[in-house]
């Protein structure tokens, strides 16, 4: 399994196209996930690291809870009542490989006592035309951040310029009420090395709650749409 690292950071959003204009307004470059007529997503490179994802979360369908837990497994299940009904903001994370497919990182969870879902094979077309797909995975306990393989089409700019002057993001904090337990987790889930990028804070229930997101080049607090991306110290 090549090693798991900090794929993206989820942003809800309950009007894409709003969102996108707050951002750009902010000083990001935004590429759009799809035709923008009906994009679900929309994405914030940097020319490395971990990227920034503006996701349309709409209310979970509980009719559908026995077909989702069947292809994605109760994590999947969890997290879409979770992205639903939440606010708008900072709603989630997930770790990538760039494994072509889950086949090892779900042999190395089974080794590590981690429970992950089946994976499946989500795609999307981009703007431009062109397919991607990827595999993807939930892990049952919806605190841990979800799993993917390699896009099928890489869709990372050779450049990217942002006029806020953001760089990269450096680091993610989370609020756990148990951050020595959820840690140790952590570390097992994604092997070792640890998440450097992902701080774990003590912090109040329900769960693994992210409180603030840091990039390197930002001078001043850069607002991301209902949430701040904060300079990294």
């Amino acid at each position: 399994m090549s090693a798991l690292r900090l794929s993206h950071v989820l942003h809800r959003v309950t009007d894409l196209p709003s969102a996108v204009a707050d951002a750009e307004s902010a000083g990001f470059t935004v590429h759009w996930g799809s035709d923008p007529a009906h994009a679900h997503n929309a994405l914030v490179w940097f020319e490395t690291g971990p990227f920034l994802e503006l996701y349309v979360a709409p209310p979970f369908d509980e009719s559908t809870a026995s077909v989702v837990e069947q292809v994605a497994g109760p994590g999947a299940v969890l997290r879409s009542r979770k992205w639903g009904s939440m606010a708008d903001g900072w709603c989630d994370y997930a770790v990538e490989t760039d494994d072509a497919d889950l086949s090892a990182v779900s042999a190395h969870c089974r080794d590590a006592g981690i429970a992950l879902g089946p994976s499946f094979y989500p795609n999307r077309t981009l703007p431009g035309g062109d397919s991607v797909s990827w595999h993807l995975a939930f892990p049952d306990d919806a605190d841990l951040p979800f799993v993917m393989s390699a896009y099928s089409t890489p869709q990372r700019p050779a450049t990217v310029a942002h006029a806020n002057g953001a760089t990269a993001i450096t680091s993610i904090t989370l609020a756990h009420p148990d951050p020595a337990r959820f840690s140790e987790q952590l570390t097992r889930y994604v092997g070792t090395p640890a998440l450097a990028d992902v701080i774990v804070e003590q912090g109040p229930d329900p769960g693994a709650t992210i409180t603030s997101v840091s990039a390197a080049g930002l001078d001043a607090p850069a607002q991301f749409g209902s949430s701040v991306l904060r300079p990294a110290p």
